[in-house]
């Protein structure tokens, strides 16, 4: 699957580019959460991944914990790069929701390439 194969690759620095993502691709982003967002100029999972959380918490005071807009950004980091939803579905599948727990992921395969073996 080109999912896998993607997974081994470097990934550039974020740039904001690309199509537009709804917030709401977001695991625990509401429409509630999405509007509140658009709000600050967040409209978009590239946006949420380019921006400055600790702007976001100290100038605008977003209700919400600097740890959940952190993990926000950090899911939408990986939505950036895996925005069709059947790769977004097959890498939760294999616990990755985030762009650092692809990281992490890729540290291990190029530890053991076997593991690649194992996935469908």
């Amino acid at each position: 699957m080109l999912v896998f194969r993607l997974l081994l690759k470097n990934f550039p620095t974020l740039s904001g580019t690309g199509s537009k993502l709804p917030l709401t691709t977001i695991k625990g982003i509401t429409p509630d959460v999405e509007e509140r967002l658009n709000e600050e100029g967040i409209d978009s999972v590239q946006a949420l991944a380019t921006c400055d959380v600790e702007n976001l918490k100290s100038e605008r005071r977003l209700p919400y914990p600097q740890a959940t807009v952190v993990d926000w950004k950090d899911r939408a980091a990986l939505a950036v790069y895996f925005s069709d939803p059947e790769e977004l579905e097959a890498l939760h599948g294999l616990g990755m929701c985030s762009y650092s727990a692809l990281k992490e992921y890729q540290k291990k395969v190029a530890a053991k390439p076997a593991i690649l073996e194992n996935v469908d």
